[in-house]
């Protein structure tokens, strides 16, 4: 029997990525899906943003439903009402999964004001309001599944705002793990290394990590490879899916507050 059967899982940033992996394989595992996604695309007649087209087809064709709309993790208000939408429609809520998230690499005091703000706003603050937006539908049983990083968990030079924010993001799993516990909701972190998604494969990380801004797929491996305790260069977005949707089955029906890297073993170095 599929682990999610019949269930319902909100998950943010799900247009592409590692959010549209956890969309698609919580739907083969049979949760319906409630799926954000920032994209400006212009609705289609379903008033399905352009951006998350693909991940509604690829859910429906798995035989689930989708109620997927444009929204902005930093608007409280946008999310409230697509998560009151998907929860008519759907009848019922049963996951979070917190995944929508922005990067920039810049020296501790390069960084500017707006580009601190930018940050927290979309990586801490955004995955406190999409946890308060679904907030009232959870009840016992529910999981609540953020997506961390390795970053969260070490020191990450070049990247002091991505690294505070996801060390604060830690923080407040634990503080809602040891509030919502007593309730029988769970709350539990998943943190990614490298992972194969445009998030990571652009020219600006490339650069970043080769300085060759058009190196290839090859040459970023090599230079990665050997960073990784077990000579993995990047992961893909089906085994940080993996984790979430074990976190948010009855197999982990008693698992909350844990921090869990999927990262080759680079955050235990």
């Amino acid at each position: 029997m599929p682990r999610l059967k019949d269930k319902v899982a909100f998950i943010t940033g799900a247009a592409q990525g590692q959010g549209h992996s956890h969309a698609i394989m919580m739907a083969e595992e049979g949760a319906d899906i409630i799926a954000v996604d920032i994209g400006q695309g212009k609705p289609a007649a379903s008033g399905v943003p352009s951006v998350l087209e693909t991940t509604v087809a690829e859910v429906k064709k798995r035989g689930r439903r989708i109620v997927a709309r444009h929204g902005d993790v930093r608007n409280l208000a946008q999310l409230q009402s697509v998560v009151d939408e998907g929860v008519r429609e759907l009848g019922r809520l049963d996951y979070v999964v917190a995944n929508a998230a922005v990067t920039v690499k810049a020296a501790i005091f390069d960084h500017t004001e707006e580009q601190w703000s930018s940050l927290l706003d979309v990586n801490l603050r955004g995955a406190w309001a999409t946890c308060k937006a679904a907030s009232s539908h959870l009840k016992k049983g529910a999981s609540i599944v953020l997506i961390g990083s390795t970053a969260g968990l070490k020191p990450a030079p070049g990247y002091v705002a991505y690294c505070a924010s996801k060390h604060g993001l830690v923080g407040l799993m634990h503080t809602m793990m040891a509030e919502l516990a007593p309730l029988g909701i769970r709350v539990n972190a998943v943190h990614p290394g490298a992972v194969d998604t445009p998030m990571f494969h652009n020219p600006t990380m490339y650069k970043i990590i080769a300085g060759n801004e058009n190196a290839s797929r090859e040459e970023i491996a090599a230079i990665l490879k050997p960073r990784s305790p077990m000579g993995v260069p990047w992961v893909e977005p089906s085994d940080i899916s993996n984790a979430v949707i074990f976190l948010c089955s009855d197999e982990a029906r008693y698992i909350t507050g844990v921090d869990l890297p999927v990262d080759t073993g680079s955050a235990a170095r």
